[in-house]
């Protein structure tokens, strides 16, 4: 444990993408108030891995096909949600 580098769980909220970038293929302590409450082991990097991202409108289409709301029906919606809440 001497040699593991620990961070906040406040510092990794705020700052996600570098503590990823800055500590890839080590294991890191998540501290909160002092006391370790997690352990973080960031997978390296592979380089040149792109990701594939989804086609969305295409799921959107094969799940509710060609069907879309009207303007009535969104005004509509938006009430019953707002009463909900």
């Amino acid at each position: 444990m001497s040699g593991m580098k620990t961070l906040a769980a406040r510092e990794i909220s705020k700052n996600w993408s570098t503590v990823l970038r800055k500590n890839a293929g080590a294991e890191v302590a998540i501290t909160n108030r002092g006391q370790i409450v997690a352990y973080l082991r960031v997978l390296p990097r592979r380089k040149g891995h792109k990701i594939q991202i989804p086609d969305f409108r295409k799921r959107i289409q094969a799940r509710f096909g060609k069907r879309v709301l009207n303007s009535d029906d969104v005004l509509w919606l938006d009430e019953v949600m707002k009463s909900r809440y």
